[in-house]
């Protein structure tokens, strides 16, 4: 079983996991696959596969009951069975669990769990969802500079460090303060290279599309979309690469003499700052 593994390998199971704990390996890649499924916006896969996993781990330990009763909120939200402030109140039930949240007046110098930071991260999402987009920011921003002061190296805090950028770069173009956003959002994608990764790389890509169509620079913006599309394409994000396919054929066509993006008269109906922004989607958390 897992724990005989990690004798033989001379590996703490403390140290290497903070997801969930169980005896047999098979169900940390359950895990896996429903994280997977949660990516990629396959919400009701990811729904009956935690129920599978709840059902194979003891949830009386704290982090078990944690990771599930995060999910079911994340999931439930959603998929519409449950309102923002209801799954706000789930969210931080289950944060309380291992982490002394505070209402956000949380202490930055805590080593915090990938597990946690992907559900305050989601507490900033629903913060946006609820127009509460400035309390979001500070949150994002808060975790951030805690990763920042951190002397331990980027590759070892990927998956949290970038998640909270990706979120705080869009939370930041939505309210327009977009010299930052687009400051954050290199800052990002530096990370996603220098860490050898790319599972963000098109969220990264596709903010800096919308700051700088907002600056007015449509070629950037082209240019931009066109290569979140096929960074999400060679990630095989169906969703967001459908996203961008969607808005880009809306809004521009290719030059095939110069291979330079430019505008296409307009003549679709008025995009919503929602379909502008490419976000019929939510970034939740890393692959």
């Amino acid at each position: 079983n897992y724990d005989k593994l990690m004798q033989k390998l001379g590996m703490d199971k403390d140290f290497y996991n903070s997801f969930i704990s169980a005896e047999q390996f098979e169900i940390y890649e359950l895990r896996r696959e429903c994280n997977r499924l949660i990516y990629l916006r396959k919400y009701k896969e990811a729904e009956q596969l935690l129920e599978k996993i709840a059902a194979l781990i003891d949830v009386n330990i704290p982090i078990n009951e944690q990771y599930v009763l995060f999910n079911q909120a994340l999931l439930q939200q959603e998929q519409g069975k449950l309102k923002e402030e209801a799954a706000l109140d789930k969210v931080k039930k289950a944060l309380e669990l291992t982490f002394d949240y505070n209402d956000g007046d949380f202490n930055t110098d805590v080593i915090l769990s990938q597990e946690e930071v992907k559900m305050i991260n989601y507490i900033g999402t629903l913060y946006r969802k609820m127009d509460c987009t400035g309390k979001a920011i500070d949150i994002y921003k808060k975790v951030a500079e805690s990763y920042q002061s951190s002397r331990v190296s980027a590759r070892c805090h990927y998956n949290g460090n970038n998640l909270i950028l990706a979120n705080l770069c869009i939370s930041l173009e939505e309210t327009n303060q977009i010299e930052e956003s687009i400051e954050i959002a290199e800052m990002g994608i530096l990370q996603e290279l220098y860490c050898g990764r790319g599972s963000l790389l098109p969220d990264f890509l596709a903010n800096l599309a919308c700051c700088f169509e907002k600056k007015g620079n449509k070629k950037a913006c082209g240019e931009y979309l066109q290569q979140a599309f096929y960074v999400s394409d060679m990630m095989k994000n169906e969703f967001f690469n459908n996203a961008i396919r969607k808005y880009y054929e809306q809004r521009y066509e290719k030059n095939h003499h110069t291979d330079v993006c430019s505008p296409k008269p307009c003549t679709a109906p008025p995009v919503s700052s929602e379909q502008r922004r490419l976000r019929c989607i939510q970034v939740f958390q890393g692959s």
